[in-house]
């Protein structure tokens, strides 16, 4: 009723209601705590609603063309693993329970243990990551084995033990892999890094490809690349003490290395900044125009569905774009919008309470958001990101021609209406809708079974799970095998940009009159023998480094099982982009976890 009120006073305007506190008095108190007022409550709708027909509207007013194609991904490395291991659990549990009791996941008793984890493989073909994923993992492969030499398991078939076997031999190969592990530990998407020091990459949350035998590029988190970013600029600038002083790139290393480690003391204070008369531009000392710093080349993520919308949305720079989920919204929108803020693409957040938010105007509220968006060119705003389940109705985004949905929506209501926020009265182009699907996958099931039944058959069962033949679609445990040909990819090799954030003019660097750059005593140091040492740093902590093998690691057979598959071999640098920084987001918990993610790559 209060909501009725809002519409009438303040989008109808209606003479009678200047106030919804009007609208209240005569409608909302008289029916809540009397019951009465229902009667002149028709009358007042039936005299300012005038229903049509959807017939009469398609004759009065003809839309724009909607095109609508599914795009079909395949996946490899650390997302394909932990798609496979998340289903692989539903292969144990119905196995080991034998389909009976309360121990099975599609008992009704078990229907919430179900659902999470139904949602999580979901969110697993974008991204998904949990720092307790890995010893749940090991502590299934225990109980499946203890399940198997116990008694009762004389009377499972031969079929059970197999898959049983291929289960286990899954889940094993994702806990030998360093790269899953290192997602897992990190719990953020990978970039591709080339150029970078191996010694800067463990400092910065990587995996340095010495790490495995099979990798042609070092992996590093967006929120690692993120922090270096800014440590650079920190360390570019002017402090209360003076310029700094630092001379080369192996200084400028040894000066982020110590600052990273300086930054996890808990009495670590960062040095004042030199102060800044008011509209006075920042200057930063220059970055030698042959540093190795201006040579570090990002490649694609450890995400296929994240490279292709970042390389959907730079293909179409002056097309604006919505993009809708459904399936863990705060974890896929945390690791698009860090993506997004890497590439310096403009957009806003529609989601939950709590989670909307703008890296281009500062507004939070959904209204502002929603105008914001709408009356902004593409160069101000692009973007939308939009939860399928809050922006389905009365949003209206025709300044939007492009549509894309993260994975296919079970739903035909809310299908329906995320697809009219672009494709209704008010537009005058034609919308294109891309919705993404891992092929082979869960999803795909979905999409095919989705296509299969009516309306009113999807609508009894809320959850696809609940259906009867995709339920069986995850106990028979249908994983992803490595795809025939790697390294084809949308995404390529780009520069990444350090200088970028507040650079004026600059200083070129000057040499110490002893040959030394002391810099608020860390930079290198004369020895006895004329050459810069560096200064001890034994008593600093060390930042724990990801295992290069599971410590969880139970071998099946006593030996490793192979690793990552190999990764494309760089190509020639295009010219060099200027990325823009923002801070991490994320939440935590088994449902919903830290993501910090970002992607940087070539347009093909």
């Amino acid at each position: 009723m209060s909501r009725l009120g809002q519409l009438f006073s303040r989008f109808v305007r209606h003479p009678a209601f200047p106030k919804p506190e009007v609208w209240r008095s005569v409608f909302t108190s008289p029916m809540v705590e009397h019951g009465r007022g229902g009667g002149r409550l028709l009358r007042t709708l039936s005299s300012v609603v005038v229903k049509n027909q959807p017939d009469r509207i398609a004759e009065a007013w003809v839309l724009p063309p909607l095109e609508k194609e599914t795009v079909f991904l395949t996946v490899d490395g650390p997302e394909r693993l932990m798609y496979n291991c998340l289903l692989s659990l539903f292969c144990i549990n119905a196995i080991t329970s034998q389909r009976t009791d309360q121990d099975y996941l599609f008992h009704p008793t078990q229907q919430k243990y179900c659902d999470e984890l139904t949602t999580n493989l979901s969110a697993s073909a974008f991204f998904f990551a949990n720092h307790e994923i890995a010893g749940r993992l090991a502590d299934a492969i225990t109980f499946a084995r203890q399940s198997a030499a116990a008694r009762k398991a004389a009377a499972w078939s031969a079929e059970d033990r197999a898959s049983l076997d291929k289960a286990l031999s899954v889940v094993q190969e994702a806990l030998d892999d360093p790269d899953w592990n290192n997602v897992v530990f990190r719990q953020a998407v990978q970039i591709q890094v080339d150029g970078l020091e191996s010694e800067l990459v463990s400092e910065f949350g990587g995996l340095a490809r010495e790490a495995t035998t099979d990798r042609r590029a070092d992996l590093i988190p967006v929120g690692g690349l993120v922090t270096l970013r800014g440590t650079v600029h920190q360390l570019r600038r002017d402090t209360a003490e003076g310029s700094p002083t630092w001379e080369d790139d192996e200084d400028l290393q040894e000066e982020l290395i110590t600052w990273q480690q300086q930054m996890r003391r808990e009495d670590w204070k960062p040095p004042l900044m030199a102060p800044r008369r008011k509209g006075e531009v920042e200057r930063l000392k220059a970055i030698d125009p042959d540093s190795a710093f201006r040579r570090i080349r990002l490649g694609t993520t450890s995400s296929a569905k994240l490279n292709w919308v970042v390389d959907e949305v730079s293909r179409h720079k002056n097309d604006k774009f919505i993009i809708f989920s459904s399936v863990l919204t705060d974890l896929a929108f945390a690791t698009l919008s860090e993506a997004f803020d890497v590439l310096n693409i403009q957009h806003v957040v529609y989601a939950g309470s709590g989670h909307t938010r703008t890296n281009a105007s500062g507004i939070r509220d959904r209204g502002q958001l929603i105008s914001f968006f709408d009356h902004s060119p593409a160069a101000v705003c692009q973007c939308i990101l939009v939860d399928a389940k809050l922006g389905g109705r009365g949003v209206g985004l025709t300044s939007a021609n492009r549509v894309i949905f993260l994975e296919p929506i079970w739903q035909p209501d809310l299908l329906v209406q995320a697809e009219k926020r672009a494709h209704r009265l008010g537009q005058t182009r034609a919308v294109v809708q891309k919705t993404l699907c891992v092929r082979d996958s869960w999803e795909d099931e979905v999409r095919k079974q989705r296509a299969e039944m009516t309306r009113s058959e999807v609508e009894g069962r809320k959850a696809p799970q609940r259906d009867e033949r995709l339920g069986a679609v995850l106990r028979a445990a249908r994983w992803l095998e490595p795809p025939e040909e790697r390294g084809k990819g949308r995404g390529k090799w780009r520069m990444f940009e350090i200088e970028l954030q507040g650079a004026g003019a600059g200083r070129r660097p000057s040499a110490s009159a002893a040959g030394g750059s002391p810099h608020r005593g860390r930079g290198p140091v004369q020895g006895p023998s004329g050459q810069a040492e560096r200064p001890a740093r034994h008593d600093l902590p060390a930042r724990p480094a990801p295992p290069a093998r599971s410590a969880l690691k139970r071998s099946l057979d006593g030996t490793a099982v192979a690793g990552a598959p190999a990764l494309p071999t760089p190509v020639a640098s295009p010219p060099a982009v200027a990325f823009a920084l923002a801070p991490a987001t994320g939440q935590v918990g088994f449902g919903a976890n830290l993501a910090m993610a970002g992607v940087a790559f070539e347009k093909p």
